[in-house]
Order: structure tokens, then sequence, then C-alpha cells
């Protein structure tokens, strides 16, 4: 990240930030420094679509209560489509629950999401 701090808001080619793959449910003790450092250098913010906040499961959580206050209909909006769906594969769309169950949301983000 000191050589190359812009990195932490790159996303990946399957759309997540590098603290993604440090946080909510993947997150340990051994990962609370590194994902700290992702975030010092990319901070969420109300601005980030729904799932990436929910991603981030509890390091997110003020951001998340503030995207849902203002924007209360997409706690029940689905994905879009999948553009590229494998033959005899079903191509089911995730909604902001499946995020926060899969990232461990704190209780009150899964409340508000269940409203």
């Amino acid at each position: 990240l000191e050589a190359a701090p812009h990195m932490a808001a790159r996303k990946d080619g399957a759309g997540r930030f590098p603290a993604h793959y440090l946080a909510g449910s993947y997150a340990t003790d051994h990962t609370a420094p590194a994902l700290a450092a992702l975030l010092e250098h990319h901070p969420p913010n109300e601005e980030w679509p729904l799932r990436d906040l929910l991603r981030l499961g509890a390091c997110a959580e003020i951001y998340t209560l503030a995207r849902l206050q203002a924007h209360p209909q997409e706690a029940s909006e689905p994905d879009p489509p999948p553009t590229n769906t494998l033959p005899n594969r079903p191509s089911g769309r995730a909604y902001p629950l499946h995020y926060a169950a899969n990232r461990a949301a704190p209780a009150r983000v899964v409340a508000r999401l269940l409203e």
C-alpha cells in the first residue's frame, strides 16, 4: 500500500475491493491490521453501492445504515441479471439480505433490511 495506495480502491474482476476479502465473515484477528490499512486508504462511505457496503460487514455498519436511510428501496432490490451465464446452470440473483448473511452483518443492518 505504501508503494501504490490507489490499489486499495481498485476492484477485481469479480467487482470486489481488496478490503472485501478481509472483512465480514472473513475477518480474523490476523487480518484486522491489513483491513484497517486498506480502509484507511479507501474508506467506505454512503455513496458506495449497498452490496459493497454489506460485503464489509461490521466495518461499514454506519455507512450501510446511512445508505439504507437515504435509499430504503435498495433493501429489496436484487442484483442486476447476469450477462454471462453458463449453459445448464441457474442464474440466481442475490438480494441484499444474501450479502448481509454471507458477511456476518451487524444485527441493526439485518433488522433494517427486514423492515
